[in-house]
C-alpha cells in the first residue's frame, strides 16, 4: 500500500509533512490498463468540493526518484497554499520540471493561480467548464477574477 494523503501518523499532512517532515516515499507504478481503471474509478468517485491543498501532492512528485518529466495537476477548488505553492516553487522544483494544470470546474482567481503555476514551469494550463475541455485563451479567458 501506498502512501496518501489521508495516511495517519507521523508523516500526515497535518503534522508536519507540509516540507517540514519527512516526505514520504511514493512508488511509481506502470501505467497498466488495469491501473489507468482503477484511478479513473477513484477520480469518479471523488466527490468535487473545493478546499484544495496543492503543495503536499506536489512536494510528493518531486521527491520521487527518479524525478518525473512531467507533473499533471488537477484541481476542483479554491486552494490554502497557493502563494505558498508560488512561493516555494523553486525549492521543490529546481529542476524547473513541467506542471500541466487543469482547473476542473473551477473559472476565475483559482484558475488563476494554476495557470500562473503552468507559465512558471513551462507546462499548459487547461480547464474543464461545464463538461468541455478548454485550452489556449477560451481556458485563460475562465481565469479572470469577474468569475469569483
Amino acid at each position: 500500500t501506498g502512501w496518501t494523503i489521508d495516511t495517519e501518523g507521523p508523516n500526515h499532512y497535518t503534522k508536519g509533512f507540509r516540507g517540514n517532515g519527512k516526505v514520504p516515499e511514493v512508488n511509481w507504478y506502470p501505467a497498466s490498463e488495469r491501473l489507468k481503471g482503477v484511478v479513473i474509478e477513484a477520480i469518479q468517485k471523488m466527490p468535487a468540493k473545493g478546499g484544495t491543498n496543492w503543495y503536499p501532492p506536489l512536494k510528493m512528485a518531486f521527491s520521487m526518484s527518479p524525478q518525473p518529466n512531467i507533473v499533471y495537476l488537477l484541481s476542483d477548488g479554491e486552494p490554502t497554499d497557493a502563494d505558498y505553492v508560488l512561493e516555494k516553487m523553486e525549492e521543490f522544483n529546481p529542476e524547473g520540471v513541467p506542471i500541466d494544470t487543469i482547473a476542473f470546474e473551477l473559472p476565475g482567481t483559482p484558475a488563476g493561480q494554476l495557470l500562473m503555476i503552468a507559465e512558471e514551469t513551462g507546462g499548459k494550463f487547461s480547464m474543464i467548464y461545464k463538461g468541455k475541455r478548454l485550452v489556449g485563451g477560451s481556458a485563460e479567458d475562465m481565469t479572470s477574477s469577474d468569475y469569483d
